[in-house]
């Protein structure tokens, strides 16, 4: 009995450290999924808070997702991995290729913060 009563413990111990997915976070990028399979740039740009608005005009929203559109295809699956400092990872299954796709959102739920880029590779030594 003791037995089992630590190993609920230790496992309850490690659940309650465990990084949680923000409801916030994920609603963003549910309408930034939308509005990028829908080719709606200016509806990627409205989701940017005004730092990233001054720092991605329009014209170069456009540019950008439709390059990367017309290379992968559209976002098929956007799966939760991890919190990283104050980002969230997510893995970004498009039709054509799997990038990690790195979030983050301010107070007023605006993306003040978003990368895509290449999953890093766990290469392990035998």
């Amino acid at each position: 009995m003791k037995k089992i009563f630590l190993i609920i413990t230790f496992l309850s111990f490690g659940f309650s450290f465990s990084q949680n997915e923000e409801k916030a976070v994920k609603s963003t990028l549910i309408d930034f999924k939308a509005a990028y399979n829908d080719l709606d740039y200016e509806a990627i740009f409205n989701l940017f808070n005004d730092k990233m608005k001054s720092e991605f005009p329009l014209k170069k929203v456009e540019k950008f997702y439709g390059r990367i559109n017309k290379a992968k295809g559209g976002i098929k699956a956007l799966n939760f991995e991890k919190i990283k400092d104050s980002s969230h990872v997510y893995k970004a299954k498009f039709k054509r290729d799997v990038l990690d796709l790195v979030i983050d959102v301010d107070e007023n739920n605006l993306i003040n913060n978003l990368v895509l880029k290449r999953p890093k590779r766990d290469y392990k030594r035998n």
